[in-house]
């Protein structure tokens, strides 16, 4: 595979994290509009986590496919995020 067949792949990954992690907010502020639900609150937080941390990997990854005047582009972008 290519640098930039890999540099693609990894983009894809993240594209996906990232609106996983958004759909999970979304679950969190349904969940908080509701009473009593602690321990499905406490799932997501959970899965947040798990995925926030699995994105931190991927944003890693592709870091060391950028060209240094790239990275901080990407890494802007993912601060933003």
């Amino acid at each position: 595979m290519s640098k930039e067949e890999e540099v693609t792949a990894i983009k894809k990954k993240r594209r996906f994290l990232r609106k996983s992690v958004t759909d999970s907010l979304k679950s969190v502020d349904e969940a908080l509009s509701l009473q009593d639900n602690h321990a499905r609150i406490h799932v997501l937080k959970d899965s947040i986590a798990s995925k926030w941390n699995d994105l931190q990997d991927v944003q890693a990854s592709l870091c060391t496919y950028l060209e240094y005047t790239e990275i901080g582009q990407e890494c802007e972008s993912h601060r933003e995020y």
